[in-house]
């Protein structure tokens, strides 16, 4: 997936749960959805085992 497509996912995930928590007073529906939100979260890096200049494995 592209990177701005996750963007416009994650926060619309976001405010969806600020909504459930702050309109219609759902805790638990407001938590689901922040989940939701991580999966989708764009400014996570993963390495993937790569090595460093050194290398060593970086984690």
């Amino acid at each position: 997936m592209k990177t701005s497509f996750n963007k416009f996912i994650y926060i619309g995930f976001i405010l969806f749960g600020i909504y459930e928590l702050v309109y219609k007073h759902s805790a638990g529906d407001a938590a689901t959805y922040m989940g939701i939100a991580l999966a989708f979260n764009f400014s996570i890096k993963h390495n993937h085992g790569k090595k460093d200049q050194h290398g060593k494995k970086q984690f």
